[in-house]
């Protein structure tokens, strides 16, 4: 089989992942894509049943069940290294709040797409290129401090919303999620659902959702477009609470983040 030793240009675009398998279990359900810039990443992992909940009004009309499934998703963003075949995907937010050692993989490029096989943990899986093209990319935060990651070209984008501090808690989206059902707090559950990680398609100048760790999103605006594609510093976003109440947010570029491809 030929392969290569790629470089991070080669991984530049979205890619959809084709197969997971550890010594435990093979998974070729969940859905999970990435898009890479030329330094800054956005990847997004749906477990297949999520899917189900598009069709609900909102996150607090969800279940039990249906909620602890969807604390089961990921979603993170922040910068990549690519040395010697080693990736090394460094999370600035993530869905799942702290993190778990360093993210790491080696990756070769082979004629079925790029395959990355576990440097910490006995994983191996295989990534199919959806669209090569090379998206821009920034990162912004609001006046709430809510760190805000956002690639895209003229068809698509990759965006992560979410709380850098999340990264250092010790408590887990799933804990978080369990403790707020076992004694009903709705206001533990809607913190702890306040981020959203989501791949979409640009149209009319605005980014349309397809898929998200809000499922019932899909199909909604992001953003508009337009600031984007003139450089402005900042763009406003379209965030849905637990309740399903929808307002705006601007995101400014930071000030230690110029706006990076």
């Amino acid at each position: 089989m030929d392969r290569r030793t790629p470089e991070l240009l080669d991984a530049g675009g979205l890619w959809r992942r084709r197969w997971l398998r550890t010594p435990e279990c093979e998974d070729s359900t969940s859905h999970v894509l990435w898009m890479q810039g030329e330094q800054m990443h956005v990847d997004l992992r749906l477990p297949a049943a999520a899917k189900a909940f598009r069709h609900a009004p909102s996150l607090s009309a969800l279940d039990a069940g249906q909620l602890r499934l969807l604390a089961r998703a990921e979603g993170f963003a922040g910068r990549t290294t690519l040395v010697d075949g080693v990736c090394t995907w460094r999370r600035h937010i993530n869905f799942q709040g702290p993190l778990k050692g360093i993210d790491t993989g080696k990756i070769l490029q082979t004629p079925e797409g790029l395959r990355e096989i576990g440097i910490h943990a006995p994983c191996e899986a295989l990534w199919e290129s959806v669209d090569t093209t090379l998206p821009q990319a920034r990162q912004m935060s609001n006046s709430q401090g809510q760190t805000l990651v956002i690639l895209w070209t003229a068809t698509r984008f990759a965006m992560g919303r979410g709380w850098h501090e999340r990264t250092i808690h010790t408590r887990s989206l799933l804990e978080h999620v369990n403790y707020a059902l076992s004694c009903g707090n709705h206001s533990v559950l809607a913190r702890a659902f306040d981020q959203e990680f989501c791949f979409g398609r640009m149209e009319d100048e605005q980014g349309v959702i397809e898929h998200s760790t809000q499922p019932m999103r899909c199909g909604k605006k992001a953003f508009d477009a337009a600031p984007l594609f003139t450089r402005a510093a900042r763009i406003r976003v379209q965030i849905s609470d637990f309740h399903g109440q929808v307002r705006e947010e601007e995101f400014r570029v930071e000030r230690r983040s110029v706006a990076m491809a």
